[in-house]
């Protein structure tokens, strides 16, 4: 399944919902040939939306019902001595009846688990530890709704006769750091199931339990291994990971970019290397679409080059649209080209490996606006993280956005949650903070806005963002985080660069060609090369970072110029002050102007035309 919507009862009385009646007019957005598939056990009713020939992945016996979303697969080094593979819903089924939630120390993957257990008569649902799939639920009197998707939460919830409104300290949680923080959604009262969580529903209502601990799971050592043994150790997790993803050539594509991410991941791909689809989209004549067909020529590879420069460009703003309207508030405009990409290529494929989270690992974080804010690093570093809190709220208050009764409001929330929030006031160092953040919180919650809009087409299975991976890795020396520096340097880049050269010595054949970051890797496998390695560096850098660049930047203006006639009155942006930020804060411009067309495309009201006697 890749959508889901449901809710478990805690009288044993079936609400009067039709769960399938729903996703009526999201399924018309969504525009794609799919199965609706419904299921009752005890408590709990799930409807689940798969692609066209899928089915759910799910097992009943026993009095014991479980259903997949995601996938999951046995730890490389299980304890249990259970060889590593892919495990389906009778397989959970098995290990929870014989173990409990023990077998959760032994699994790993992408997903989210139900578990109706009619002897309990209780009601489970489990996230991965690092979690980038998403579950919206809110408890109401007759029980406990939930839903992949938010605007189809929302009209569940409407059946009941409840709508909630949008939530203001959500709304400046997500303008100051471009995602809010913990649970909290876009929803007043709705809640958004975390990494690692377990949610419980019986008789006694409901129960939120964490069963995974990052600085358990990802402890930092002070002796790790040396470059050799460390590369060897993560090129034989990477190499097993791969292997252990993918659904064979036939099924998979492999994306390729002008980086080392997707190399590595094409390297070590064994020896059915040639036999995969690999793609590239950008412009044409880019390096972002140019190294990767060299990469191909050479190799003799099936390479699918997709022009962003033509037909998207020219119908952006219908891919704009769709794009907000499915992306539960935080996908912006600006991501229409995943729309684009995932809606009309690699029918054919039912999953991708990509080399998501590979270098937010290992290269020192560089990516800021992206996954990590400046208002967030500024609370990150401070020994006073409130006093840094308050310099941003006034900040934010003298730019004058918002209306300010509706800043001075929220004041209080937004506070409390950020200076609550264990993954952002601590006291850890800073590269430890800031470690288990960029993990736990910002790439996370920036690459699901990724695979909110991919899940729809294809399965994006990623190999590095993986518990045996990232333990492995910590156990070397090549992570930012043991070379963490404020300032540049350029010896520590290279050394930790080196480990990109372990990966990808294993296919001679994509070790000298050049990438995007100006030299090629080849040039990493010893200092004797470092001359060469800088003389390429100083001739083409620049040069590649120039010609890479595509922008749609005025056809989004074009967009929101267009939809911006159609805003309702229910917005707490000062209208007049969001357009001129197009000129100066291009960045919050897009963001915010998303938001506010997602509300309006699903009549998301302003908490005061909700009347508070129908709200739990």
């Amino acid at each position: 399944m890749f959508d889901f919507s449901g809710y478990i009862t805690t009288t044993g009385q079936a609400a009067q919902v039709d769960l399938a009646s729903v996703w009526g007019a999201y399924r018309e957005v969504l525009a794609i040939d799919c199965g609706v598939e419904e299921f009752a056990h005890g408590q709990l009713r799930l409807c689940a939306l798969s692609r066209a020939g899928e089915t759910v992945d799910q097992a009943r016996e026993d009095g014991v019902f479980v259903a997949v979303y995601g996938a999951c697969y046995d730890r490389l080094n299980s304890s249990d001595g259970i060889e590593a593979g892919r495990i389906n819903a009778g397989g959970i089924k098995k290990r929870y009846q014989l173990t409990g939630f023990k077998f959760l120390g032994h699994i790993k993957g992408s997903f989210i688990l139900f578990i109706s257990d009619s002897h309990k008569q209780q009601t489970f649902i489990i996230t991965d530890p690092l979690s980038l799939r998403s579950l919206y639920y809110r408890e109401t009197p007759g029980g406990l709704f939930f839903s992949s998707s938010l605007p189809t939460l929302k009209e569940l919830l409407k059946e009941l006769a409840i709508e909630p409104a949008y939530d203001g300290a959500s709304i400046i949680e997500y303008y100051l750091f471009d995602f809010t923080l913990g649970h909290h959604t876009m929803l007043e009262g709705v809640s958004e199931l975390q990494a690692g969580n377990l949610l419980q529903m019986g008789e006694e209502g409901l129960g939120l339990h964490s069963y995974a601990d990052p600085q358990e799971l990802f402890p930092l050592t002070e002796e790790p291994l040396d470059e050799k043994e460390g590369g060897q150790l993560l090129t034989e997790v990477l190499e097993k990971n791969i292997a252990l993803f993918t659904d064979g050539p036939k099924n998979t594509a492999i994306a390729l970019t002008g980086g080392y991410d997707s190399r590595s991941i094409a390297a070590l791909a064994g020896a059915d290397f040639q036999k995969y689809q690999y793609y590239s989209y950008g412009a044409p004549q880019s390096w972002d679409v140019n190294i990767p067909q060299r990469l191909a020529d050479k190799n003799h590879l099936d390479h699918l080059i997709i022009d962003l420069s033509g037909e998207f460009k020219r119908n952006f703003s219908a891919y704009a649209l769709k794009t907000i309207q499915l992306g539960d508030g935080i996908a912006e405009a600006s991501r229409a080209n995943y729309l684009y990409v995932y809606s009309n290529f690699l029918k054919d494929k039912k999953s991708i490996l990509s080399g998501l989270f590979g270098s937010e690992l290992i290269k020192n974080p560089s990516s800021r606006g992206l996954f990590i804010d400046e208002n967030i690093l500024s609370i990150l570093r401070s020994e006073d993280p409130g006093l840094a809190f308050g310099r941003l709220y006034g900040h934010m208050l003298d730019q004058d956005i918002f209306e300010p009764e509706f800043v001075i409001r929220h004041r209080d929330e937004v506070q409390r949650r950020v200076l609550n929030n264990p993954l952002v006031c601590n006291q850890l160092p800073f590269n430890r903070k800031l470690l288990y953040f960029i993990m736990m919180i910002g790439c996370r919650k920036y690459f699901a806005k990724e695979i909110k809009l991919e899940r729809f087409y294809l399965n994006n299975r990623t190999p590095f963002f993986d518990i045996d991976f990232i333990q492995s890795l910590l156990l070397t020396p090549y992570p930012w985080v043991y070379n963490w520096t404020r300032e540049k340097s350029l010896v520590k880049n290279l050394k930790i660069h080196r480990v990109y050269a372990s990966f990808i010595s294993r296919n001679k054949g994509l070790m000298n060609t050049i990438s995007t970051h100006g030299f090629q890797p080849g040039y990493l496998l010893s200092a004797w090369f470092y001359p060469l390695l800088a003389l390429q560096f100083i001739r083409t850098k620049k040069k590649i970072t120039r010609e890479s660049q595509l922008s749609f930047e005025e056809n989004i203006r074009t967009f929101f110029s267009q939809e911006a006639r159609s805003l309702g009155a229910a917005l707490p942006f000062k209208r007049e002050r969001l357009q001129l930020m197009g000129q100066s804060d291009f960045k919050n411009y897009v963001k915010l102007n998303s938001l506010s067309q997602w509300m309006e495309k699903h009549a998301i009201q302003s908490p005061a035309v909700i009347d508070p006697s129908i709200l739990k």
